[in-house]
């Protein structure tokens, strides 16, 4: 599934710092970030003069040679898109030169990640940074650039992953209580259950067996009439 912002295009200097993974304030989320592009979550864009930029990494004491190996290696990941400067690309950034005095090399990566349409370009670099929304040509892109920090708080495009949205299984217990309410509950909704009446007593006489109806009769004999 997809992140919210899943188009992110990386500026030389957020490059530098993820192939030499060395700037504890920053590698955590650049390590994060290309993890999550690994598992198709997240696209990187660049531009190819990210290839000729990165030459100055100097913070591992590598050879030439090795660091080389490292740059070309790391921009195997098929999850980077690499864009040509190409005349296209030139002409917006010499808008861009023009319009907000930027260096033709920053120009090119703010020119690169417009025709990218990339959700954010992320950079270190500060004077960029001040121009987070405040680059826009409706020729180009629909909407104003984004310019900020790398940063990485996985997001999905769609509202809940499925794991989120399945019901889950009731437990045997779950089900013996619903059974259970069904079968205590009134048999009509919305009817109270009315309280139970106070004992009923027998107030009828009990049947007088045959000797006691004898001893009265003998007693009833017994009386004189006045």
């Amino acid at each position: 599934m997809k992140a919210k912002d899943s188009r992110v295009y990386w500026d030389s200097c957020v490059f530098i710092d993820r192939i030499e993974a060395i700037n504890k304030d920053r590698i955590d989320t650049l390590r994060a970030m290309t993890e999550a592009a690994e598992g198709g979550s997240l696209d990187i864009f660049a531009s190819a003069l990210v290839l000729a930029e990165v030459v100055k990494l100097s913070g591992l004491g590598l050879e030439n040679a090795e660091k080389e190996q490292l740059i070309l290696d790391f921009f195997e990941n098929d999850y980077i898109s690499v864009r040509n400067v190409d005349h296209r690309v030139s002409e917006i950034a010499r808008r861009v030169v023009r319009d907000h005095k930027l260096k033709p090399p920053d120009a090119i990566h703010v020119a690169t990640a417009l025709l990218s349409k990339v959700d954010v370009l992320q950079t270190y670099d500060e004077p960029l940074i001040a121009l987070d929304g405040k680059i826009f040509y409706q020729d180009v892109f629909d909407k104003p650039l984004r310019i900020e920090h790398p940063k990485w708080s996985w997001q999905p495009s769609l509202a809940l992953a499925p794991s989120e949205t399945q019901a889950q299984p009731e437990s045997e217990n779950t089900a013996e209580n619903k059974v259970a309410d069904l079968v205590d509950a009134p048999a009509m909704e919305g009817v109270e259950s009315e309280k139970p009446n106070a004992p009923i007593t027998n107030t009828a006489p009990a049947p007088k067996n045959n000797a006691s109806a004898d001893a009265e009769a003998a007693d009833v004999s017994k009386v004189k009439p006045t």
